[in-house]
């Protein structure tokens, strides 16, 4: 486990290079993160049950359309006429939402020369992905700082973006101010004009190169999960409703006090009961592994918290699904040579659970998992650079046992 996260640590250490006179390893650090070669893939399925994936190539998306849940892809449609540079690695991948009336939009982030920096980007479809718009800057921010990790959802409430921002970090350095971490940052989509609107500052002091969680309750009003940094260094998670009225609610309470970011963001789900289910990765107090718990709606921390995963295999990057009262969770492992992709199922909305199995595996560098579901059926996507993007349906536990 030290070795994973002396490696997620590094743009992080570079930055604090920065500031002591390193700006040219840090500026090293940042072309070598640009020139990595893509593998974090955007997938999501469509209102009709196509599976969409986004992938990047020389700077521009390409997306592709699935028929068969995964097996055959459709020539991809370029969304960017003009390639920029593009994260698409670890904690930073290509997303995908569909609207009412057959939208497609795609986010992503735009990365900038300068170390570090980025923008939040987005382009969408209003005839199934044949023509697509002007790729548009969501955040209203020009600087060349970061502005970056930027997820989406599309609710019956309407188009929302999240991102991580560091306009606040920014300023508050100009006045010699101490601020740790970034900011969360939000806006919404206006389908009339075509464009996002003022952005609204959630949060100060985000974590900030761990992935956001964006999901909606029953009534389509989105609710974040993210990694935050809380007073003494204490990098825990909160949740937040995002209505304008709720408060931010600290939902992990594993005191892990660092001054770095560990580059591994949670996951979320929510039930069509309302239910909450969470998942996080810890290396604070002990156990030092990953995390599941879930929280029914009303309450204010999680309940039935466990531990998954193998600590001692590198138990990495988590992912969350529930469909009703099954909930899957799938996670990554290292044997030293190769991956695996772990999975575990609960059949009563996560108070109990199976022992957990290998889904998937091989050798070489890949993306992280992600879950999938369409209607009752629920996926597992894996994205490798030697094997490709894998798609396993994940059969019913009672089949698996």
């Amino acid at each position: 486990m030290k070795a994973l996260l002396a490696f997620s640590m590094l743009p992080l250490a570079g930055m604090a290079l920065a500031d002591a006179g390193g700006g040219h390893d840090m500026q090293q650090m940042w072309q070598k993160s640009l020139a990595r070669a893509p593998l974090a893939v955007g997938v999501a399925f469509a209102p009709d049950g196509r599976l969409w994936r986004a992938d990047v190539r020389q700077g521009v998306i390409e997306l592709a359309a699935s028929d068969d849940f995964g097996q055959r892809f459709a020539a991809p449609v370029k969304v960017n006429a003009t390639a920029e540079a593009i994260a698409a690695d670890g904690e930073n991948r290509p997303q995908l939402v569909f609207g009412p009336q057959g939208e497609i939009g795609v986010g992503w982030t735009q990365s900038l020369p300068q170390p570090f920096s980025g923008h939040a980007r987005f382009s969408w479809s209003r005839d199934g992905g044949k023509s697509w718009s002007t790729p548009q800057t969501i955040n209203d921010d020009a600087a060349p700082i970061s502005h970056r990790f930027v997820v989406l959802d599309w609710s019956s409430k309407g188009l929302t973006a999240v991102w991580l921002d560091a306009r606040d970090k920014t300023a508050a350095k100009a006045k010699k101010h101490d601020y740790r971490g970034s900011a969360l940052y939000s806006a919404a989509f206006d389908p009339a004009s075509g464009r996002f609107g003022a952005n609204r500052k959630l949060a100060d002091y985000s974590c900030e190169c761990c992935r956001v969680a964006l999901a909606h309750d029953p009534d389509g009003t989105p609710v974040a999960l993210w990694r935050h940094v809380f007073p003494g260094n204490i990098r825990d998670h909160a949740l937040q409703r995002l209505d304008g009225a709720s408060p931010l609610q600290r939902v992990s309470f594993d005191q892990w006090q660092i001054d770095a970011c560990p580059h591994h963001g949670p996951s979320l789900s929510i039930a069509g009961n309302g239910t909450r289910h969470l998942v996080w990765f810890n290396q604070g107090r002990a156990p030092q592994m990953l995390f599941y718990g879930r929280m029914a709606a009303g309450s204010d921390k999680p309940a039935d918290v466990v531990g998954i995963g193998n600590p001692d295999a590198q138990a990495a990057h988590p992912a969350v699904l529930a469909a009703e009262q099954r909930v899957l969770l799938a996670w990554k492992e290292f044997d030293g040579k190769q991956s695996a992709i772990r999975v575990q199922q609960s059949t009563d909305g996560g108070k109990s659970w199976s022992a957990p199995r290998t889904a998937l595996e091989g050798a070489g560098q890949s993306d992280h998992p992600q879950l999938l579901r369409w209607q009752q059926r629920v996926f597992l996507i894996w994205n490798m650079a030697e094997g490709g993007l894998k798609v396993v349906e994940l059969s019913p536990l009672s089949a698996e046992h």
